[in-house]
């Protein structure tokens, strides 16, 4: 008997993603006094296809995904104000689906449903999404892509 050797398979991102979104509402750029508060609202980002777009993120995004089972699924940005010590906080997002914009993932006792990393918001989103089986394995494989270019 020969043995045969395990194959791998590695994780290929994706480059070709089709976009379902419509912008909404873009929002406004943060015209900040302080360079420091302005960096905050800029971003820097590498596609999975190495390709490097940067910009200014909005207050006032908001854009939808139609799911393939019926429900849109939003997302939305804010100016994030200040901390307590009057240190700028940033551009915060938040995810909602459905007509009644649901908040996802759900609220805990601490949080209002803003996070002030979209990379963390997404991976939250689509752990709920996977965790309660709510979408097909079609969409979830679809949403598992950069959010950045999804929205």
């Amino acid at each position: 008997m020969s043995a045969e050797k395990p194959t791998l398979n590695a994780h290929v991102p994706k480059t070709d993603i089709q976009a379902k979104h419509k912008v909404i509402r873009f929002g406004a750029t943060r015209k900040a006094d302080d360079p420091v508060e302005g960096k905050i609202y800029e971003y820097l980002h590498q596609r999975a296809d190495l390709k490097l777009s940067k910009g200014h993120i909005p207050c006032g995004f908001y854009s939808v995904i139609q799911l393939d089972e019926g429900h849109p699924l939003y997302l939305e940005t804010r100016f994030g104000g200040y901390d307590f010590d009057d240190n700028p906080i940033g551009p915060q997002f938040q995810c909602t689906w459905k007509a009644e914009k649901e908040i996802v993932p759900p609220l805990d006792s601490t949080g209002d449903g803003w996070y002030v990393s979209f990379d963390e918001l997404w991976s939250q989103v689509l752990t709920y999404f996977e965790k309660k089986g709510l979408l097909t394995e079609d969409t979830l494989e679809y949403l598992d892509a950069d959010p950045f270019v999804l929205f």
